[in-house]
């Protein structure tokens, strides 16, 4: 059994969306505008791995970027009173996840600064790329668009000089 369905994750895999299924529910962008940056399988890959950690994900096109890519719940950032950013009963924020292929060899900074634009008149402030690899190993990275603080761990004082 593939390691990511080990634990509490083997409840997960009861659930999860057979890969037909999930093909069939993928929405149509157009051919002549896609860069396949990644195949159906890597999509696949993306949303297993996704559902394995308990994050449910709904599939999208990119139209701008002709490109497959999921939407899931962001999970809330801890701050260091033992709370979280999101207030009890709020929407979920969605995060976008776009799936790259290990072997895609157009991954170049000018197309990452497209991912912050997935859809006509929408900036993003961050985005995750999953990067598939060709026996369906999955990593995440968090990129944000510019300089932002960083958003986990407590601020340590200065040090005093002299």
């Amino acid at each position: 059994m593939d390691r990511r369905w080990r634990g509490s994750a083997q409840q997960a895999l009861q659930t999860l969306t057979s890969f037909q299924t999930f093909q069939d529910s993928l929405p149509p962008f157009d051919p002549a505008t896609s860069l396949n940056m990644a195949d159906v399988a890597a999509v696949y890959a993306v949303h297993s791995f996704l559902h394995a950690a308990g994050r449910p994900s709904e599939p999208r096109a990119s139209s701008c970027l002709g490109c497959w890519y999921l939407l899931t719940p962001a999970r809330p950032h801890t701050l260091p009173n033992g709370g979280n950013e999101q207030s009890p009963g709020a929407e979920p924020v969605l995060e976008p996840v776009i799936p790259v292929s290990a072997s895609f060899a157009g991954l170049s900074p000018n197309l990452m600064q497209r991912f912050f634009a997935l859809e006509e008149g929408q900036t993003l402030r961050h985005v995750i790329l999953a990067l598939v690899d060709g026996d369906g190993t999955v990593t995440l990275s968090r990129m944000y668009k510019g300089i932002h603080t960083p958003a986990e761990g407590a601020q340590r004082p200065a040090e005093p000089t002299g």
